[in-house]
């Protein structure tokens, strides 16, 4: 039955239906074609300090810098015998692939007595590959931070740019790679397959609307996930970015009151499972750890977020905490 609805789900995700909004889709008629080699936006050199290159990486957005986690290349052996040295980044060497009809490499050639900051301006080509890159990177950090080493047992494919946001047969679809919250959501739909977390629902939805249990836990779970990797715990007003236009920001911190109500809407699931784990203390006290939350939940298979509430209740989280989470998020008692 489950293997019925994925394929469900996922159908109704790739394709418009009757014209209706079918949120975080942004169908493409025709996939973008993205040049197989890109380099950087910019590059500040500096002085080296170790005697080798040393390269930083960093995103540029509305003129602030980030440093991005990409991985680092040694250039001992070739500035040994060459005044230059030639970088080359390829995502097909982790525990992922980001690539379209072809896998992706960014490039960049420097001198070896000097070191260099790249800079990857956020809607650059080159930028949402590297954001890509970046989330990918940071969930696994945070898995193998955790001690969780057998989830990821998969290569996965991360395919940029595709022709709508979504996720089908252990493939990951973006359409831009600087909505980092969608690239999240996505990936939280994987990562959701592959621990086990629920069963996937199907048909077209909109995230302030209600719609079926299993569908509204799939969904908000994924932006769940999407939260837990870039949004801090302790933010009084959390809220996501690029997801859903026509609403954002998307506010789960503080979710508007014409959303609906109750367990069978996608954004009050979110805001129910941040509560879990959230520092910031809003007529609630609970502070689990993800990793707590993640455990205690994988493998179960759930078919509600109440299932998912009882079972937690179960394994001792506080039935009267998460009573009272679940009152606040769904406007319903428990």
């Amino acid at each position: 039955m489950k293997l019925v609805n994925f394929m469900l789900f996922t159908f109704l995700l790739s394709i418009s239906v009757n014209g209706q909004d079918i949120d975080r889709i942004y169908p493409e008629k025709n996939i973008r074609e993205v040049s197989s080699f890109l380099r950087p936006s910019q590059s500040i050199e500096r002085q080296t300090t170790r005697g080798v290159p040393q390269v930083r990486y960093f995103l540029l957005k509305n003129g602030k810098k980030s440093e991005l986690n990409l991985p680092q290349k040694n250039f001992d052996k070739s500035c040994q015998t060459q005044e230059n040295f030639n970088l080359t980044l390829s995502s097909s060497e982790e525990k992922f692939v980001i690539k379209s009809r072809k896998t992706y490499d960014i490039i960049f050639t420097g001198k070896c007595n000097k070191s260099y900051d790249l800079i990857f301006e956020n809607e650059s080509e080159v930028g949402e590959l590297v954001i890509i890159w970046d989330i990918l990177r940071e969930a696994l950090r945070k898995f193998e931070e955790m001690g969780i080493n057998d989830l990821w047992n998969r290569k996965l494919t991360f395919k940029w740019p595709s022709n709508g946001d979504y996720y089908q047969w252990g493939t990951v679809n973006i359409t831009k790679g600087y909505y980092w919250d969608v690239v999240g959501h996505e990936l939280g739909h994987a990562i959701y397959d592959m621990a086990n977390i629920g069963v996937f629902g199907g048909g077209a939805h909109r995230i302030d609307e209600c719609y079926t249990h299993a569908l509204a836990l799939s969904e908000g779970w994924a932006s769940f996930f999407a939260a837990w990797l870039k949004v801090n715990l302790d933010d009084s007003d959390a809220k996501f970015e690029y997801m859903v236009k026509r609403r954002a920001p998307i506010q789960f911190e503080n979710i508007p009151r014409d959303v609906c109500a109750g367990e069978k809407n996608e954004w009050r699931v979110t805001g129910f499972l941040w509560d879990l784990i959230d520092t910031h203390n809003d007529q609630e006290v609970m502070n689990a750890a993800f990793k707590e939350i993640f455990e205690a939940t994988r493998n179960q298979n759930f078919r509600t977020t109440k299932n998912l509430a009882a079972h937690l209740i179960k394994k001792n989280f506080g039935r009267l905490d998460i009573e009272e989470i679940w009152a606040n998020n769904f406007l319903k008692s428990y």
